[in-house]
């Protein structure tokens, strides 16, 4: 981290109790992603036990406003995300997924810091009952929505974990998304809400086969039902992601609606089941048969740089996009409109 103007454009995010005398302790990436409030005159240790503090679109003022005052009063290190447009976005699920959710990120000096630390993040009473996203590289603590933790790198550039003993090294950080610890560390919590959670429906009823598309804030796979090999799909959304203020299992909820009424029009996926593993969300629709446009582009008998073969191609571009207006039209003969889409992903929100 270097020193830095927080008035930088960069920074369009503050705690409200931000005060000059705060301005003397921030340092800022080279990237301008993060801002950071340095207020121990602890040496960071290299690897170890590090906390995330997670939010949504609605509460990330609040939480970061709670965790300032806990860490300055304390004298933590930690720092944030401060642009705000990034944090929307991230916050949205269009981040990638190692960096999901991590709207903040604390740095204890060392395991008891850290334990001391996590537990006084926990008995925060306005922490306690704030929602956030679900941090998937890490261990959720107890049973709050917004605290998890997970060991690794504190300090980079060196992305590699080393054997305090042998100094040797071990396995790479980064390089899996499933919480893991080192060898010689023991879990410092053994038991949390998450443990204790079963699957009534997934991989019991319903069995996903291949991944289609994946983004933080949920995913699309093949899946069959247990006992049959007919495949449909099945798409999911996480609890807490938010887009233009629409949460995502809101936004694939109505999805399910939008289809329910629509599974008169051939060209629609038609409606399987819906179901809900905690606070995920899942649908399952049909699954339609047909060329992807990513395949048929990759497949060299179609392109139109061949003369024998433009023709054919610049006709079944043609027939595709004068099928999909006709579709569209269909569709608004039938007072169903589309505020937005994207074709062949999914469907937003219709009205009559």
């Amino acid at each position: 981290m270097i020193n830095l103007n927080y008035q930088s454009s960069d920074t369009s995010l503050l705690p409200s109790d931000f005060q000059l005398e705060d301005y003397k302790k921030i340092a800022r990436d080279s990237k301008k992603r993060f801002l950071q409030f340095c207020f121990s005159n602890a040496e960071i240790p290299d690897q170890g036990f590090k906390i995330h503090i997670s939010a949504t679109q609605i509460n990330y003022q609040v939480i970061l406003d709670e965790v300032f005052d806990l860490c300055k009063s304390n004298l933590i290190d930690f720092k944030y995300i401060s642009n705000r447009e990034q944090l929307l976005d991230n916050l949205a699920g269009k981040d990638d997924l190692w960096a999901s959710g991590k709207f903040i990120t604390i740095y204890p000096s060392s395991l008891d810091d850290f334990k001391k630390v996590i537990v006084k993040l926990y008995e925060n009473n306005v922490l306690k009952v704030q929602d956030g996203i679900a941090i998937f590289s890490d261990r959720r603590y107890r049973d709050s929505n917004v605290i998890f933790y997970r060991y690794g790198r504190l300090k980079g550039p060196d992305k590699w974990i080393y054997n305090p003993i042998t100094k040797l090294k071990e396995y790479r950080d980064y390089e899996s998304m499933e919480y893991r610890l080192p060898a010689w560390v023991d879990e410092p919590f053994p038991d949390n809400s998450d443990d204790s959670k079963t699957c009534k429906y997934l991989f019991k009823k319903i069995i996903p086969t291949e991944g289609l598309n994946s983004k933080p804030s949920g995913a699309t796979f093949l899946a069959h039902v247990a006992g049959s090999e007919e495949e449909f799909v099945l798409k999911n959304a996480h609890p807490g992601y938010m887009n233009l203020g629409v949460a995502c299992t809101d936004s694939l909820k109505n999805e399910a609606v939008n289809i329910k009424r629509m599974m008169k029009f051939d060209f629609i996926p038609n409606y399987i089941a819906d179901f809900s593993e905690d606070e995920d969300y899942f649908l399952c629709e049909e699954k339609k048969c047909g060329l992807s446009v990513d395949d048929y582009r990759a497949d060299s008998h179609h392109n139109f740089i061949d003369k024998k073969l433009r023709k054919k191609t610049i006709n079944d571009y043609r027939k595709s996009i004068t099928d999909l207006l006709k579709n569209v039209q269909i569709l608004h003969d039938e007072r169903i409109f589309f505020r937005r889409y994207i074709i062949g992903k999914c469907f937003s929100r219709s009205r009559n």
